[in-house]
Formats: C-alpha cells, sequence, structure tokens
C-alpha cells in the first residue's frame, strides 16, 4: 500500500518509508526525515521566540493578558504583509521575525515609556498597544543591523592571531611645545 510522505507530499509503498509514530502516524521519505526533524526544531525556535516577545510586551505595557486582537498586527509583521490600502497582501514568513521585533522593542523601550506617560490613551490598551507598534516599526532597521551585528561578532573567529608588522615611524623634527610660545 503507498502512503503520502508529509514533507513533500510524494508517494511509496509504506515498507520503505519512515514511521514517525505521535499522535497520529505520518510517513516520510528517508532523505526528507532530517529535513523535517530541522523543520520542527525551528518552529519550536520561533515558538521560543513568539512567547519571548509576548512576555516583553506584557511587561512593558504593564498587561496580564494581551488582547487576542492585537496579535493580528505581530504576525503581519512576521509574515510581511501589508495593511495599508486597497486589497491585503498577505505573505507568509517574508517579514520581519520575531527575534529582531523583540530587539525593536528593547530599542523602543524608552519611547515607549515615555508615550505612557506623556499620551492620553484614555484607558483604552489597544490604542497604546498600536501606539507602542508604531514606535517600534520605526525602529526595526536598527534592530536588523544590531542583529545582524550581533550574528557577524558571533561567526568571528574568537583567538585570531595579530600579526606583528614593522612600522615606519618617522620622528618629528620640529619640536613644537607651547612653552616656547609663552617665554616671549
Amino acid at each position: 500500500m503507498q502512503v503520502k510522505c508529509n514533507y513533500c507530499n510524494g508517494k511509496q509503498e509504506r515498507g520503505e518509508m519512515y514511521c514517525d509514530t505521535g499522535k497520529q502516524r505520518k510517513y516520510y521519505h528517508h532523505p526528507c526525515w532530517p529535513l523535517e526533524l530541522e523543520r520542527r526544531i525551528d518552529v519550536e525556535k520561533e515558538k521560543k521566540q513568539w512567547k519571548d516577545l509576548i512576555a516583553f510586551i506584557q511587561e512593558i505595557h504593564n498587561l496580564h493578558e494581551i488582547p487576542r486582537t492585537f496579535y493580528a498586527f505581530l504576525q503581519d509583521i512576521r509574515n510581511g504583509t501589508i495593511r495599508f490600502q486597497g486589497p491585503v497582501n498577505q505573505q507568509y514568513k517574508q517579514g520581519v521575525g520575531y527575534d529582531i521585533l523583540l530587539e525593536s522593542y528593547r530599542l523602543s523601550a524608552n519611547g515607549i515609556k515615555w508615550a505612557q506617560q506623556n499620551r492620553d490613551f484614555n484607558g483604552n490598551v489597544f490604542t497604546e498597544l498600536k501606539y507602542g507598534l508604531a514606535i517600534v516599526k520605526n525602529n526595526i532597521g536598527q534592530a536588523r543591523e544590531a542583529h545582524r551585528a550581533k550574528i557577524k561578532i558571533q561567526s568571528s573567529p574568537v583567538g585570531v592571531p595579530v600579526e606583528d608588522r614593522e612600522t615606519n615611524y618617522k620622528p618629528r623634527q620640529h619640536q613644537q611645545n607651547i612653552t616656547a610660545f609663552l617665554k616671549e
């Protein structure tokens, strides 16, 4: 009997496929199984980044729970969905990652705190969250650069020996000193 690979959707005999027994039996080609494991690791990593982002937003806005309707705005930034004028152009994971979004929130923390103290949101939490998100969107470029710099530092070798080079130092011929002017 042929079964479908849950990774590439190809069909093959059941005996020649890898069977993942979890809540539901899922079959994978042997070359597709390591790719599926990598995908699962990425999904777990993204879930952790999402939880960290939500926890930071709750902390900065002093909330116990974020309104569920605000999650769509965060996910639109993650997916790169454009909701401005005309029809909605939905995409999937083409935008900014949750780790960069969290870094942008950290960079914007002072601006958000200032807005909470000086703006009158009339007790509307959703308006406050959207105002904070607008501040965060302005700092996404800085957060990307900081993230790239952090990755570059982490990927660079730590113990790189420094080369000793000879330098050609030419001493000054005139020793100009301020004391010569002061004596006159």
